[in-house]
């Protein structure tokens, strides 16, 4: 494919009213519905924009149809197919997505709202109450070693307390109970970690340091104990407050089927019914340490090391080849100019297994069904490779789909980390979402 369409710009980014270029509203404002998008429970790295999301349902879709996102991450395509009564299917390769999809989307959807916050605080209550008891001991073998790293031996030893507590208080809870608990526990923990706190991706950093040891200056033992049951109940109150702000009383609504742990390339897909779009924003080329961002909740919620590493393992790109890489004329032009063999591996991974992971879920797309992929172009070595081009090429001239749109949208604020030494500091300024139609 030698000529690629240019293409079309757009800003998704606007709050108040999406337009094109022409200044022509690309769907009607939806207001009371877009605010449940704001809902921001907890941190996720690259989180996929749910004014695209919504857009594309709002043009490509109907009530009762289903849509499937392969690389769900925080399940925004949840949270918006829910609300347009639309049944969405979410697979991702993060364990711990059972839980936060849970909170962020089962929550906005609860009938019982108020029994829910009553077993909620009756659980924080009883962890509170045991703690008093003096039987607690070495709490803290319970848990993976690697913890030790992130926290001072006092904090340690009283979120050791609380967890234990909590994993033998949680299975009088219902399912999105306990996990409300859990995620508030997350946020807890992190708090008084020497994790960066207003960052997904997990490093430790001098500012949390200072922060912890500023604390700890009383060096009391109830303090301490006193301010992360605190912050326990204070986290809880914030993912109630939040989730009943934008709680949505909608009989009709179809809750997401989750697939979490799931490893997309190699999903079997014939667990998900025939759907009628796939909507879906892959992992960027050289995306970093994604499963190690959720190591420490990972390790609280006694998640084991093994899973963990094998997750680890299988994230792209960085996924060993089992099999032939693929081939196209636009991923042999920008392989041949790749001089590095750690590089050109990485290149192979990507491609081979995000492209083979968004075949695998075409499978299941309904003839004239709707392919939706948002990508970025990333720098790898010295050059740009423009990931829109190399899909728009494998399933058009390759799988026969029909170029339905492509639309070009200007990333206007991205959080970045201070600093960056890698060859794109800014970060990407633009990404490209792909329209297409499957023909057979």
């Amino acid at each position: 494919m030698n000529n690629f369409p240019k293409p079309r710009s757009v800003s998704f980014r606007n709050n108040k009213q999406i337009q094109d270029t022409n200044n022509l509203p690309l769907f009607e404002s939806e207001q009371t519905k877009n605010d449940i998008f704001k809902n921001n429970v907890f941190f996720y790295p690259a989180k996929f924009y749910q004014e695209i999301v919504s857009y594309v349902l709002g043009k490509y879709s109907k009530t009762n149809e289903k849509v499937l996102d392969p690389f769900a991450g925080s399940g925004t395509v949840g949270v918006v197919a829910a609300s347009k009564e639309i049944k969405s299917y979410l697979i991702d390769i993060n364990p711990l997505l059972n839980i936060y999809w849970t909170v962020n989307i089962r929550l906005l959807f609860v009938k019982d709202y108020s029994n829910l916050k009553k077993n909620i605080y009756k659980c924080l209550d009883s962890i509170k109450s045991d703690l008093k008891k003096k039987s607690h001991k070495n709490a803290s073998n319970e848990f993976s070693e690697d913890l030790n790293y992130w926290y001072d031996d006092q904090i340690h030893n009283e979120l050791s307390t609380i967890w234990s507590i909590f994993h033998k208080e949680k299975s009088k809870l219902k399912k999105i109970e306990r996990d409300v608990v859990s995620v508030a526990l997350f946020k807890t923990s992190k708090y008084f970690s020497y994790a960066e706190h207003d960052m997904p991706k997990l490093f430790s950093s001098k500012k949390s340091r200072a922060e912890i040891a500023k604390i700890l200056q009383p060096n009391d033992k109830l303090i301490t104990r006193n301010l992360i049951v605190g912050e326990l109940r204070s986290k809880v109150d914030e993912i109630l407050h939040c989730s009943s702000d934008f709680f949505i009383s909608n009989k009709n609504v179809l809750i997401p089927k989750f697939y979490p742990g799931r490893d997309s390339s190699n999903f079997d897909y014939t667990k998900v019914p025939p759907v009628d779009l796939i909507i879906t924003s892959p992992p960027y080329m050289q995306a970093q340490e994604y499963i190690r961002t959720f190591r420490l909740e990972a390790n609280w919620y006694k998640i084991s090391s093994a899973r963990i590493r094998n997750a680890i393992k299988k994230e792209i790109p960085y996924k060993k080849l089992l099999k032939k890489i693929i081939r196209t004329n636009m991923i042999d032009t920008y392989r041949a100019k790749i001089d590095k063999d750690e590089l050109r591996n990485i290149f192979d991974s990507y491609f081979t297994h995000t492209l083979g992971a968004l075949e695998n879920a075409s499978s299941r797309l309904k003839k004239n069904g709707k392919l939706c992929v948002l990508i970025g172009n990333p720098m790898l070595g010295d050059q740009i490779i423009e990931i829109w081009k190399v899909v728009l090429e494998y399933f058009t001239i390759t799988k026969k789909y029909k170029l339905i749109d492509i639309v070009e949208d200007k990333i206007a604020v991205r959080k970045l980390f201070k600093g960056r030494k890698n060859r794109n500091p800014s970060g990407l300024d633009k990404e490209y979402l792909l329209i297409l139609e499957k023909r057979y």
